[in-house]
């Protein structure tokens, strides 16, 4: 039991990433200029990319605001568990939202994203189930990477009121990066609804939201099970006109977590295409460019694996057409002789796009069983 959730948890790792300095309400800006993997800045990395630069040592999944250029992020703090932060789109102003807040669970508490108003953040939080046994491997699996045991809750952007969203399963349910769409009109999530499988049975789901009366309000859920098997889903994004989602999973038999591929599903005729198609190779936490042009993501592909890991835990950025094509490498921590070249390994996460389409804030796992990364900023070249 416990091979298998810590298994899973590090399948799921590459959402996961640091928090807060517990309580303290501001932390300093960019660090001076040195190498990324040190604490600053690479010019000219590859012929994608025009400049790397470090926004914080210490950050995790993130999401950047078209409407008020703020990054949310998680951050890990030194008890251990997550607390979602907010800074400047240069690094600075760093505000913890969550830290000592009596309305929420004093668990772990990540996984954000922003509503398109700049007014609602949605993020997932740990319940705060009583466990007498196995408290430190259930934080574990239950980190925002992971999810077991998490809920969706809302709070505000001055992070002032907070809303329970969802009640999952106790000893069962878990659930996994929420996401607005563009409209603002639906939320999109990942769902562990039973046990079974690898890592359980899974699905995708589909709410509309809305406040009333000043309290949010889910309604309309459409669970999605796309594929011949649901041994795992997790949500990344909206496509044009929120006619369609980017998710990915391991969705036909015999495929393992370190094969899950990137898809879109059109969410009226439920067609499903498999963008990336790489079933040995594992490919993740995809996102549209801001005219929906391009999708970057992750993927461990041609990163050379260390058979001694208990699963392959490096990855780079890529960078593909809308359809799935021209798929091209965005990203070299991991290819000795690259000026970003980090020599320990990196694995690429999360990612969001700024809304001039030129910049993207990156978060990256430098640890992953620790659940150390770092944030960083990527500016692109004229990308077509």
């Amino acid at each position: 039991m416990k091979n298998r959730w810590l298994a899973a948890a590090l399948s799921f790792a590459v959402s996961v990433g640091p928090v807060c300095a517990q309580l303290r309400q501001r932390r300093p800006g960019p660090r001076a200029a040195a190498p990324v993997s040190a604490g600053g800045e690479f010019t000219n990395p590859s012929p994608l990319v025009a400049r790397i630069t470090k926004l914080t040592p210490d950050g995790g999944r993130l999401d950047w605001s078209s409407a008020n250029n703020l990054i949310v992020f998680d951050r890990k703090s030194p008890s251990g568990y997550f607390d979602v932060w907010v800074m400047q789109a240069d690094g600075s102003g760093q505000q913890c939202l969550t830290c000592g807040k009596s309305a929420l669970p004093q668990k772990h508490k990540g996984n954000p994203a922003w509503h398109p108003s700049g007014s609602f953040i949605v993020f997932q939080v740990q319940n705060d189930t009583d466990r007498r046994m196995g408290g430190r491997l259930i934080d574990f699996v239950a980190n925002p990477g992971a999810g077991y045991e998490n809920d969706l809750w809302l709070m505000d952007a001055a992070g002032r009121q907070f809303w329970r969203l969802t009640h999952v399963a106790e000893k069962v349910g878990g659930l996994l990066h929420p996401q607005f769409s563009r409209d603002g009109r639906y939320l999109f999530w990942s769902e562990r609804y039973a046990r079974g499988g690898e890592n359980g049975l899974w699905e995708l789901k589909l709410a509309r939201f809305s406040m009333d009366g000043g309290t949010p309000v889910l309604s309309q859920v459409r669970e999605l099970r796309p594929g011949r098997q649901q041994h795992f889903y997790e949500s990344h994004d909206f496509g044009p006109g929120d006619q369609n989602v980017l998710f990915s999973g391991n969705l036909e038999p015999g495929v393992a977590m370190e094969g899950i591929d990137v898809y879109s599903l059109d969410l009226k005729s439920e067609a499903l295409k498999n963008l990336t198609n790489t079933p040995d190779i594992w490919d993740e936490h995809a996102h549209y460019s801001p005219d929906f042009r391009n999708i970057l993501w992750m993927s461990t592909r041609d990163v050379p694996k260390n058979e001694n890991a208990l699963v392959r835990t490096k990855s780079d950025f890529w960078l593909m057409g809308a359809d799935g094509s021209d798929q091209r490498r965005l990203t070299y921590f991991n290819v000795p002789g690259h000026p970003e070249y980090i020599p320990t390994g990196a694995t690429c996460a999360d990612s969001a796009w700024g809304k001039d389409g030129r910049h993207v804030a990156a978060y990256m796992i430098l640890d992953v069983k620790g659940m150390v990364g770092q944030i960083v900023m990527i500016e692109l070249r004229n990308i077509q």
